[in-house]
């Protein structure tokens, strides 16, 4: 299976920002695709997007900006994750999508990245 990566986060915050410093690592190919992943051959809709490098040391990384994008437990060991989250606008919506991400967090492992985190060292942890 191809390396694929999930950065989980919300449209309030600057995710394009941790988009651009993920996608500067060149291994890594950085995707908004609006997939849902139910089942493992939805990854397959990620994966056979054309990569930047395209060799055995890629990533593919998409973007979830809802819990529901992800619901495949299969898929859990075959994948890293990074959470992202970063302050904005503290509103109902913004509280429930953090309680959101810390339960996907708890399932899933990776990185938990906030306002003191280094995202370089984040994705060094996790491959």
């Amino acid at each position: 299976m191809k390396s694929v990566l999930f950065l989980m986060t919300h449209e309030n915050v600057n995710w394009k920002f941790a988009k651009e410093v993920i996608q500067k690592h060149s291994d890594i190919d950085v995707f908004v695709t609006g997939n849902e992943y139910h089942h493992y051959d939805d990854i397959q809709s990620l994966t056979s997007l054309p990569h930047k490098t395209n060799n055995s040391k890629s990533i593919w990384c998409d973007v979830l900006f809802r819990n529901e994008q992800f619901t495949c437990k299969g898929l859990i060991k075959h994948c890293k994750f990074i959470y992202l989250h970063l302050s904005g606008d503290e509103n109902n919506y913004y509280n429930w999508r953090l309680s959101g991400m810390k339960q996907y967090y708890n399932k899933t492992g990776g990185v938990w990245i906030d306002e003191s985190s280094d995202i370089d060292l984040g994705l060094l942890s996790i491959f």
